[in-house]
C-alpha cells in the first residue's frame, strides 16, 4: 500500500516529485519513500507496507523500459501467477506482478488485475504513461493537466499546494446540495480548481501532451443462471465468499472488522473469523455503543452490542472492542476528519466512531479493516416489496399467488397476507419520487432558490418495480468513488487499508446472474443471505422481523455539551450557499432534526475548509 505520484512532460519533473514526496513525507508515517526522473518525467512513492514481501522490491519499480509506481493489494495472486508463469512460491510483490504482466499484456493487463488499486506506469522507451483505478475505485488517484505536463497523485491537496490552484467553488455546491444534485454534477472534481479524479474503472493515457480516458469496466447483468437446487447455488456462494476473504485478509499485521448487528458485517465475522484462527491469529471487532442515556424504541435499535453478543457465542476467536467513547461528537470530530480527509464530508453522526474505531485499531497494529459496505449491492441485496411490484407489473399472477400461501404457511392471516402483497404494490407507484418530495421539504429552509433551481433529484429515485433493474441502478450512483476516496485517505492516516469481501468482483459477477427470486421471494427480505447462512448466524440477526439497526442513532444527545460552541460557530459563518435560521430557534430544531443538523453543520464545515473566508 502507498501514496503514489509524478510528473510527465515537463523539465521541471524532478522538482514537481521532491516537492509531492515533501508533502506525503512531512504528514504521514512510512516504511520507505523514493522517487526516480528523467529529463522530463518523475515518479514517486511513500510505502506503507501491509506484508513485509514488499520490502524486497523498493518502488518505484522497474522493468525493462517500464517503470511502475502501484497502491493498493492485488487480488487472486496465485491466478495471476499462473497466468504469467510464475512460480508459486517466488515472493513477487504487487507491483512486481502488475509489471510482468503489463510486459505481457499491455495496458490489457487491467483485464487481469483483481484487487483494490491505483498505478501509473511509465514506458520510458516511448514516453507514455498510464495511470488506472480499480473497477470499484476503492483506491483513488487524481491528476491535473497543464501546457507543461501531467502531474498525478493519490491526494489532490499537494498538487493543489505545488500549483497555488484555488478552492474550487463547484465543488463546494455540490457539497452543499448532497445529497440532491446540481444538473452540472460532476462526481470526479477535487476540492481545488483543475483537479480532476480518474474514475473507478478507467484508464488515463498521456501521450504527446494529450490526455484520454478510457473505461475497462462498468456493472453489467451477467447471463441468467440455473442452479438444480438452492443447495447448489449456495455451495459455489460459499467458496466465492471463503476465496474473497481469504485474499482480503492477506496481511503479516492483524486484521479488524467494522461490526455492527446487520448481516454484511456478521456474515464478513463469520468467513473471516475460522479462516484467521486456522493461521493463529484472531479478528479484532470494533462495534459502536450508544451513550447509557438513550434508549432504543420498538422501530429502531441503536444499541446492536447484544446482537454482536450473539455472534461472539458462534464465534469465540473473535476479540470485541466496544467503542463508546461519550466526549465525542459530529461537531467536535469535525477539524480532525478535516485534517485527515483534507475535503470536506457529510458523514456528520458516524464520524465519532469511525474516529475511534480507526485509532484503536492502529494501538493494536491492525493493518487490515474489513467491513460489509457493499453487501447491500450483493449478498444482502433484495426488496421483497419489489419482488411483489415485479411479479404484479409483469402479470405472474401463478407467482403471486404461491407468495400469498407462502405467507400464509410462515402464519401469517389471510388479511395480512394480502395486505402485504397488494400494499407494496400499490406502495410502489406512491414512493417513485419519495426522496424528491421529501427533500423538497427541507432545501426550501436552507439553499437559495437560485441553488434550488439548480438541483436535480433524477439519482434518488430508484427503480421500484424489477428487482435486477434495481440492482444496476445502484452501480450508477457516485458512492463508489467517495467510498473510495474515503477508505485511501484513512489508509494513509492510519497505516491500514480498508478491504470489503462483499465487494469482491467474482461475487458481483454471480450475483448479478441470479434471477429476482434468489433476492426477494417467498416472502423473505434478502433472502440469498439469510438462506446462505441460517446455521451460521444467530437467528435473532437473521430474524427479519426484529428492529432495524441503526448506528448512530444517539447523535443528538452527544450534542448536547457542545451547544454554545456549534451556535457561536454557526454566529460567526457566512455563507451564500447554505442559509441559516433564527438562531433563537435554531437549536431546537438542529438538535432533532437530523437534515437541519446536516445543512447547518455544512455550513460551518464550507467555513472551516476556506479557512474562516466568507
Amino acid at each position: 500500500m502507498s501514496a503514489i505520484f509524478g510528473m510527465l512532460g515537463s523539465t521541471s519533473a524532478s522538482n514537481g516529485v521532491r516537492a509531492l514526496r515533501s508533502s506525503f513525507t512531512t504528514k504521514y508515517e512510512c516504511d520507505r519513500s523514493a522517487i526516480w526522473f528523467n529529463e522530463t518525467c518523475g515518479l514517486g512513492t511513500l510505502e506503507q507496507w501491509i506484508n513485509k514481501e514488499e520490502e524486497h522490491s523498493p518502488q518505484p519499480f522497474r522493468l525493462d523500459s517500464l517503470i511502475i509506481v502501484f497502491d493498493g493489494m492485488l487480488d487472486y495472486r496465485d491466478d495471476l501467477k499462473e497466468k504469467l508463469n510464475v512460480g508459486f512460491q517466488e515472493k513477487s510483490t504487487d507491483a512486481e506482478l502488475v509489471a510482468k504482466s503489463f510486459m505481457k499484456w499491455g495496458i490489457e493487463c487491467v483485464e487481469h488485475l483483481m484487487g483494490i488499486f491505483a498505478f501509473a506506469v511509465y514506458d520510458e522507451s516511448i514516453n507514455e504513461m498510464w495511470i488506472v483505478r480499480d473497477r470499484l475505485g476503492e483506491r483513488a488517484v487524481c491528476y491535473t493537466h497543464r501546457e507543461d505536463g501531467l502531474m498525478f497523485s493519490t491526494t489532490p491537496k499537494p498538487i493543489a499546494t505545488y500549483y497555488d490552484y484555488d478552492i474550487n467553488e463547484t465543488f463546494l455546491k455540490q457539497y452543499a446540495v448532497s445529497p440532491m444534485q446540481l444538473k452540472t454534477h460532476d462526481p470526479y472534481i477535487a476540492p481545488w480548481e483543475k483537479i480532476q479524479y480518474v474514475p473507478p474503472g478507467h484508464v488515463l493515457h498521456y501521450q504527446q501532451g494529450n490526455v484520454t480516458l478510457k473505461e475497462y469496466w462498468a456493472y453489467q447483468s451477467q447471463p441468467e443462471r440455473t442452479f438444480r437446487s438452492e443447495e447448489e447455488c449456495h455451495e459455489e456462494l460459499d467458496k466465492i465468499l471463503e476465496e474473497a476473504t481469504r485474499t482480503c485478509t492477506r496481511t503479516d499485521g492483524e486484521v479488524g472488522l467494522m461490526l455492527s448487528g446487520g448481516l454484511d458485517s456478521t456474515t464478513v465475522a463469520a468467513y473471516a473469523a475460522p479462516l484467521l484462527q486456522r493461521e493463529d491469529k484472531s479478528l479484532h471487532a470494533y462495534t459502536h455503543v450508544p451513550l447509557s442515556e438513550y434508549e432504543d424504541s420498538a422501530e429502531i435499535l441503536g444499541n446492536e452490542r447484544p446482537l454482536v453478543e450473539e455472534v461472539l457465542k458462534y464465534y469465540p476467536s473473535i476479540k470485541p472492542n466496544w467503542i463508546e467513547n461519550r466526549e465525542r461528537n459530529a461537531y467536535n470530530t469535525m477539524d480532525d476528519w478535516l485534517e485527515i480527509l483534507e475535503m470536506p464530508y457529510g458523514f456528520f453522526i458516524n464520524a465519532p466512531w469511525l474516529l475511534s474505531i480507526h485509532e484503536t485499531a492502529k494501538n493494536q497494529d491492525v493493518r487490515v479493516m474489513l467491513n460489509g459496505k457493499h453487501g447491500n449491492c450483493t449478498i444482502s441485496y433484495g426488496s421483497i416489496g419489489v419482488y411483489y411490484s415485479e411479479l404484479f407489473r409483469s402479470a405472474q399472477f401463478s407467482e403471486m399467488i404461491k407468495e400469498f400461501y407462502a405467507l400464509l404457511n410462515n402464519g401469517m392471516s389471510v388479511y395480512t397476507a394480502s395486505k402485504k402483497i397488494f400494499g407494496s404494490v400499490i406502495l410502489s407507484y406512491k414512493i417513485s419520487h419519495k426522496s424528491e418530495r421529501l427533500l423538497k421539504k427541507h432545501i426550501s429552509k436552507f439553499l437559495s432558490i437560485d441553488l434550488r433551481n439548480k438541483i436535480t433529484y433524477r439519482h434518488l429515485n430508484l427503480n421500484e418495480h424489477n428487482v435486477k433493474e434495481r440492482l444496476s441502478d445502484s452501480y450508477e450512483r457516485d458512492h463508489f468513488h467517495f467510498h473510495g476516496v474515503f477508505s485511501t485517505m484513512c489508509s494513509l492516516r492510519f497505516n491500514c487499508v480498508v478491504r470489503d469481501p462483499l465487494s469482491s468482483i467474482q461475487l458481483i459477477d454471480f450475483c448479478s446472474s441470479l434471477s429476482s427470486d434468489y433476492f426477494a421471494s417467498k416472502g423473505v427480505s434478502k433472502k440469498l443471505v439469510r438462506s446462505l447462512m441460517k446455521n451460521r448466524l444467530p437467528l435473532k440477526v437473521l430474524d427479519m422481523n426484529r428492529p432495524r439497526g441503526r448506528q448512530s442513532a444517539d447523535w443528538n444527545f452527544r450534542l448536547i455539551n457542545s451547544q454554545n460552541s456549534i451556535m457561536n460557530d454557526l454566529q460567526i459563518t457566512k455563507s451564500n450557499l447554505i442559509s441559516i435560521e433564527s438562531l433563537d430557534k435554531l437549536w431546537n430544531s438542529l438538535s432533532k432534526d437530523i437534515w437541519t443538523m446536516n445543512f447547518m453543520f455544512r455550513r460551518i464545515i464550507i467555513h472551516k475548509f476556506k479557512g474562516g473566508e466568507s
